[in-house]
């Protein structure tokens, strides 16, 4: 009974979104798909465990931040790499 949808909680997604979300999806590789995935289940059992209200819209903002963390790390340690790289030598690309 607590699992029904109340009149609270979080509207419908619009037909919009919800191409939106499949766009988003298709471009993650199979892994992050996967990996996505089973947040989601783990986020799931645990409302449930805590008999609460899921909110997916909630739970993929709150994901996708910590997405977007991940990413931003990578990217400054990319940049890093660059920046070593330019240090070891010099603007020009390394020869091969």
């Amino acid at each position: 009974m607590h699992l029904a949808r109340s009149a609270r909680a979080a509207p419908k997604r619009s037909g919009r979104e919800e191409r939106m979300e499949r766009v988003r999806r298709k471009k993650l590789d199979d892994d992050e798909r996967d990996a996505e995935d089973k947040a989601k289940e783990e986020a799931e059992d645990l409302a449930w465990k805590n008999q609460e209200e899921w909110d997916e819209n909630a739970w993929l903002a709150g994901y996708l931040v910590g997405v977007k963390a991940r990413k931003d790390k990578k990217w400054e340690d990319a940049e890093e790499l660059e920046r070593l790289r330019k240090k070891a030598y010099g603007d020009a690309p390394p020869s091969y």
